[in-house]
């Protein structure tokens, strides 16, 4: 049960802010400042609770809360990275930026292994965040399949970064 709360925390890592003040971050030659890059003011490490509840036939299997650690990184203009999404070896979930928020890009699942089941599936099929001073929200929603079953997974996170 340990591992599919660390699971559901793991899944959820998101990071959101605002403009780092350089309209020309990766600098163009030819003048042209391109697109201003917001990917820079998500970028920390944020700690704080963690809410997820997992729903499955016949109503809500699992809910609860932990304290957890999400680091985002930057990976270009306008996008982010979450290390460590579903494990400390996870390569995690993208997200592109805007100035207001970011959305995680669809496609990321990772598997691992759990003392009760011996391959659980995340697959996040939403999710969205903001920063707001040093203060990272976020939420996300996906599947888990562990066991033989799958489980709808909707997480919330609300934390801090120095």
């Amino acid at each position: 049960m340990r591992s599919l709360l660390t699971a559901a925390i793991c899944a959820f890592a998101i990071a959101c802010g605002g403009s780092n003040g350089n309209p020309n971050p990766g600098g163009n030659p030819g003048g042209n400042p391109g697109p201003t890059d917001y990917a820079p003011g998500f970028v920390g490490t944020y700690v704080g609770t963690q809410h997820y509840v997992l729903d499955g036939p016949g109503g809500t299997q699992q809910q609860g809360s932990a304290a957890y650690t999400y680091p985002v990184e930057t990976t270009g203009t306008n996008r982010l990275h979450f290390p460590q999404f579903c494990d400390s070896s996870s390569l995690g979930p993208t997200a592109t930026t805007s100035a207001t928020g970011f959305n995680f890009n669809p496609g990321f699942s990772c598997v691992y292994t759990t003392s009760s089941c011996a391959a659980v599936t995340l697959v996040l099929s939403s999710g969205s965040g903001a920063v707001s001073g040093k203060q990272l929200t976020m939420n996300a929603q996906g599947q888990i399949y562990a066991c033989g079953s799958s489980s709808v997974l909707t997480m919330t996170f609300t934390g801090t970064t120095n």
